[in-house]
């Protein structure tokens, strides 16, 4: 699923990597959804989805490693 619909590949952990010590406001992960749905009538349900798994998977990560 992830492959199809991911724009950067593999980077996007360096990406992250490159943010430092910034700390960021912690939005609920729910109001990122709700924006995602409001897309819903101009994408795919496989976009959306794709989308939503990896703003979790981003978000978890971001969690992880204390910047939100």
């Amino acid at each position: 699923m992830i492959d199809e619909c991911k724009p950067f590949a593999q980077s996007h952990y360096k990406q992250l990597e490159l943010i430092g010590d910034v700390r960021l406001q912690r939005v609920p992960l729910s109001e990122l959804f709700e924006v995602v749905d409001k897309y819903k009538d101009y994408l795919s349900d496989y976009r959306v989805e794709c989308i939503k798994y990896l703003l979790q998977k981003r978000y978890k990560y971001l969690v992880e490693k204390g910047i939100i």
